[in-house]
């Protein structure tokens, strides 16, 4: 399972865990990163990201990215 930090850009992803502390999981859940949140990554610079979640742009660092996994949806 992929970590947001190494996902493809400009690619629908789906939030499949996030490994986090209490406090942190909160704040992210505050953002609308919540498990199977649907999102498009903009950018992707060495682990820092740009999200596009809704109609928002939210940036997180390397750090964070490195403990949201990912996967990307495929239509079926």
């Amino acid at each position: 399972m992929p970590r947001l930090s190494e996902a493809p850009i400009n690619k629908l992803l789906r939030i499949n865990k996030i490994r986090c502390d209490k406090k942190m999981c909160r704040r992210l859940q505050s953002l609308g990163f919540t498990k199977d949140a649907l999102f498009t990554l903009m950018k992707n610079d060495n682990g820092d990201v740009i999200a596009i979640l809704g109609a928002q742009k939210i940036a997180i660092n390397a750090v964070v990215a490195s403990k949201i996994c990912v996967r990307e949806v495929v239509d079926e």
